[in-house]
């Protein structure tokens, strides 16, 4: 050092030239890794498909801004640097170390919950996994709040007022967007109480069909016409919720109208044949139907039939009421009575 030119020598705001010119270039360095990094994790980002599982090549660049902030220190410790650019350089340092934890542990909670998602092989958009997606976001948060109220106290800030500052701040926002929050903890309650899953039929705020995706905000329904509604989550807790998809039975019930010219022997002989096409069906249910002779109509005879069938699939439900509406136009055929007015 002693060798160095005088203009090396010369001292601006305490620190020699030379050391300003050996600081600069390890910020350089530094900032050109940290760059680096960056440009990696985008590129990996870039190959990864979204379906593949979390992407932990989002934790490189504020891994990389810590491993930076941490050497900091030992560059200034080995140029010498002191005085007032070292107060500076401590303190950015400080903040940059901070800031970049909290974003850490944000990203880290949300790939933890990724991770979580897959090695337990739940479905993406399933209750479980938004719920415990929100809960490691929960999570993530506290764990930010918390580190930078301590960098706020290490840089001198008073930490008392930097929560109230918080507290105030996030009453202002919940009064400012209190529909949106009463949406977030509809869809907590719907999480955790679960009255529906993602693929049941359900009926809510007059409108039926299959759950295909529950968020923060709403829920969306395709109805059977193949329109893709959204419900606001907050209304779907207040509403009335007929889950369609835990039915292990569906009723049929119709009525079967037969002309006046119909003997009582004939009639009494078309329910007993009825009971019994209803009785051998494999997919009925054997305890609870009833065929009658319900009324008189205003041109025709009616026979109330009312049966369950044991399936919750649709397509099978329509195929067995199909064959048992077949089996009953044979009996009627059978002993000679006119179906219809």
């Amino acid at each position: 050092m002693l060798a160095f030119p005088a203009w090396a020598k010369a001292r601006i705001a305490g620190v020699a030239s030379w050391q300003w010119l050996g600081l600069i270039t390890g910020l350089v360095v530094c900032v050109g890794f940290v760059y680096g990094v960056y440009r990696l994790g985008s590129f990996l980002a870039s190959r990864t498909p979204e379906e593949s599982g979390p992407g932990w090549h989002a934790l490189l660049t504020p891994l990389a801004i810590i491993l930076v902030s941490a050497l900091i220190p030992v560059l200034c410790a080995i140029l010498r640097v002191s005085g007032t650019p070292r107060v500076v350089i401590t303190f950015v340092q400080t903040g940059a170390l901070y800031l970049s934890a909290a974003w850490l542990s944000m990203i880290g909670a949300g790939l933890l919950a990724e991770a979580i998602v897959v090695s337990e092989r739940l479905r993406q958009r399933s209750l479980d996994s938004q719920l415990l997606r929100l809960g490691m976001r929960f999570a993530g948060i506290a764990i930010a709040i918390g580190l930078l109220v301590q960098g706020s106290y290490e840089l001198g800030f008073p930490a008392y007022s930097v929560l109230a500052g918080l507290g105030v701040g996030g009453l202002a926002v919940a009064l400012a967007a209190r529909d949106s929050l009463a949406n977030l903890f509809g869809s907590m309650l719907i999480m955790i109480e679960k009255p529906f899953r993602v693929g049941h039929v359900v009926r809510v705020a007059g409108s039926e069909g299959t759950v295909e995706d529950v968020g923060f905000r709403s829920t969306r329904v395709r109805t059977s016409d193949n329109s893709l509604i959204s419900i606001p989550n907050n209304s779907v807790v207040n509403a009335t919720v007929e889950n369609l998809g835990l039915r292990m039975m569906r009723r049929q019930r119709f009525l079967i109208q037969v002309t006046y010219d119909t003997s009582r022997e004939k009639l009494e002989e078309l329910i007993a044949s009825i009971k019994q096409a209803i009785a051998d069906h494999p997919m009925t249910n054997k305890t609870n139907f009833n065929v009658r002779f319900n009324d008189f109509g205003e041109s025709s005879l009616n026979i109330l039939v009312y049966f369950y069938l044991e399936t919750t699939n649709y397509s099978a439900e329509l195929e067995a009421r199909e064959e048992i509406l077949l089996r009953i136009m044979d009996v009627a055929k059978q002993s000679d009575i006119t179906i219809g007015h």
